[in-house]
């Protein structure tokens, strides 16, 4: 009995000596915070916004589609402006637009304006000054505006001058004489994503003759098919007439055959 109470009493005090070491050596584990870290660390009261400073949410649908749905400059307006070797194209908006570079097409100069949409009808304006055969403002799909300069002889060129709410193109008409402009000048017509530029689409040529090329081909491939089929259709039938040759042969064959039978089977007689 006092040999067990001896064992229980050193097995609590080895417990004992073991937890009395742990919390000797835990502070050692801790690292010490710098002030820097801490002042990171540290919220104040003022860095917590207070429910009057939260922007309200949307209570209504109309409310949370304005607030989900992006919003677009507006062109009001536009204004042609004559110059001594041009004309220039003046979009009032609503707001700052940043168009892209513009791209030559033929004798029209092309230019695309993102984030925009023309309020009102297309803007359309034929033979404005010398030199120029058409101004085109139209609205294309996913909220772009384009404008399209048509030339009489050659592509005009255009200087871009952007301000707050107007952005005016300074169109320079590239002519060797004043030439009247076509009743067919080039039109911008916009259907879904694609457009057309004087009864064809952009890059009309190259679109034309690889059109022309494939259609050229389907018709060769065409050809060849039913060329082929019709001769297989002979060669069946050709086939066909040497079979019932060979079957009217054996036929023949069998015939004489049966002939000198009968002839032999006589001269015996």
């Amino acid at each position: 009995m006092a040999r067990e109470l001896m064992i229980d009493s050193g097995e609590r005090l080895i417990w004992l000596a073991s937890v009395m070491s742990v919390l000797v050596a835990y502070p050692g584990w801790a690292q010490p915070i710098s002030r820097d870290a801490a002042a990171a660390i540290e919220v104040t009261e003022t860095e917590i916004p207070r429910l009057d400073q939260l922007e309200p949410s949307a209570t209504t649908v109309d409310e949370w589609l304005a607030q989900v749905s992006p919003t677009f400059v507006q062109v009001t307006e536009v204004r042609l402006n004559p110059l001594a070797d041009g004309i220039e194209v003046i979009l009032e908006t609503t707001g700052e637009l940043t168009p892209n570079a513009p791209n030559i097409v033929g004798n029209a100069l092309i230019t695309e304006i993102p984030n925009a949409s023309l309020a009102g009808d297309a803007f359309r304006q034929s033979n404005p000054v010398a030199g120029i055969a058409l101004v085109e403002v139209t609205n294309l799909p996913g909220n772009r505006v384009r404008l399209a300069v048509t030339g009489t002889t050659a592509p005009p060129t255009a200087a871009v001058r952007t301000e707050a709410q107007q952005v005016t193109f300074s169109i320079a008409a590239q002519t060797s004489g004043s030439v009247e402009a076509p009743d067919d000048a080039l039109q911008v017509v916009v259907t879904g994503e694609r457009w057309f530029l004087s009864g064809c689409c952009c890059d009309c040529r190259l679109a034309l003759a690889f059109g022309h090329y494939i259609t050229a081909a389907i018709v060769v491939v065409i050809i060849v098919i039913v060329i082929k089929f019709v001769s297989n259709i002979f060669n069946v039938i050709i086939n066909f007439i040497n079979c019932v040759i060979n079957i009217i042969g054996c036929i023949a064959r069998i015939i004489n055959k049966i002939a000198d039978i009968i002839d032999y089977i006589n001269n015996i007689i």
